[in-house]
């Protein structure tokens, strides 16, 4: 056995075959960490196992201090990217800051203030369209709830006046007045009292109503039990009915509301139809599905414009100013409305050219 002048310790034997080369990482005697690589060399019966050993202690200190650079070099890009990541989700959410804070500011006021989308990011854009939409509606709504709280008053404003001055007039002549006075005081409480009956009604009617029957109902039969309750009005103005239909014609829907609404607009047809005229109700029936027809009450209206076709389902317009003193208070053909929303159905109005008659058309929405 040789070994080198610089070895301390003699190198262990790692008895490789003829050819081959074996790799060893061990601890040596004097306590060097070493690699060994030993190969047998010459003939088979003579030959000679050479082994080579390396301090691997240079090594170690270079691996040592490439993981301390790994580590070192990890930790600044792991602050880097923290770093980057706290300023990319900043700059990101900086217009949805911009946005609450717009929102922040709105108030009754300023619901008609729109929103910026000049810097808003496409992500984003939706969110902020959708905003604008509901701003929308939301000063819709309160436009009409203030268009409504005026129109209130003023209605009830005449038959109040109405009744102060009669009641003063009592009081102070308390013999002149007599029956006819009270007469006077109870037909401005009928006024007032049938306003706020129609206002509750189309408040309740304007309501969600999830849970609204789905029944059938016969159509003919319903339009004359309503008839029925309207004729003697309609005969003092010497108003006719005539139906067009199948007498099998059906409806679906809550029955409550479609009373309501076929009830306002006959009653609105006998009291607003040219005198000694007809009302006519066609209705025509969808051959593919007969629980969807539509239905249109047409009469004479010599006394309405085409403008005012408008205005038809505002609340409060009457466009016959000799019934300003009467007990309709423009709120029917409203609640009529409010009634066919409810049913998912539209109601629309026109006025034909050719002979200037009124129709009405509630059609079920498509969809």
């Amino acid at each position: 056995t040789h070994r080198s002048s610089n070895l301390t310790t003699d190198l262990p034997r790692l008895h490789a075959d003829y050819g081959e080369n074996l790799t060893r990482i061990t601890l040596l005697d004097n306590g060097l960490h070493a690699m060994i690589v030993a190969g047998r060399f010459g003939r088979v019966a003579h030959g000679t196992e050479i082994s080579v050993a390396r301090d691997l202690k240079s090594i170690e200190h270079k691996l040592l201090n490439i993981t301390l650079i790994i580590s070192l070099a990890g930790l600044l890009i792991a602050g880097i990217s923290i770093i980057w990541v706290i300023y990319m989700v900043r700059s990101g959410l900086a217009p949805v800051r911009t946005i609450a804070d717009q929102v922040d500011t709105i108030d009754i006021e300023s619901l008609g203030r729109k929103f910026e989308t000049q810097d808003v990011p496409m992500e984003l854009l939706p969110i902020v369209t959708r905003l604008k939409q509901l701003m929308d509606r939301l000063e819709t709504s309160f436009a009409r709830e203030r268009t409504f709280s005026s129109d209130l008053s003023h209605e009830i404003r005449t038959p109040l006046a109405e009744l102060r001055m009669i009641t003063e007039s009592a009081i102070k002549w308390p013999k002149e007045g007599g029956l006819d006075a009270w007469k006077m005081v109870l037909e401005s409480l009928d006024r007032t009292e049938n306003v706020f009956h129609s206002m509750l009604r189309l408040a309740r009617i304007e309501k969600t109503q999830p849970e609204l029957s789905q029944e059938s109902s016969s159509l003919p039969k319903m339009i004359d039990e309503l008839w029925s309750g309207i004729e003697p009005t309609a005969k003092e103005r010497g108003i006719t009915l005539q139906l067009q239909c199948e007498p099998n014609t059906s409806i679906t829907g809550d029955h409550s509301l479609w009373r309501n609404l076929l009830c306002n607009l006959l009653m609105n047809a006998a009291n607003y139809a040219d005198q000694g005229t007809q009302v006519i109700i066609t209705i025509n029936t969808d051959p593919q599905d007969p629980t969807i027809p539509s239905i249109c009450i047409s009469n004479a209206a010599s006394s309405l414009k085409q403008e005012d076709i408008s205005k038809l389902f505002d609340r409060f317009w009457r466009g016959d100013t000799s019934r300003e003193e009467s007990l309709h208070c423009g709120l029917g053909l409203p609640l009529a409305r409010a009634c066919a929303e409810a049913l998912n159905w539209n109601m629309r109005a026109t006025k034909r050219t050719a002979d200037g008659w009124l129709e009405i058309w509630i059609e079920a929405k498509s969809g």
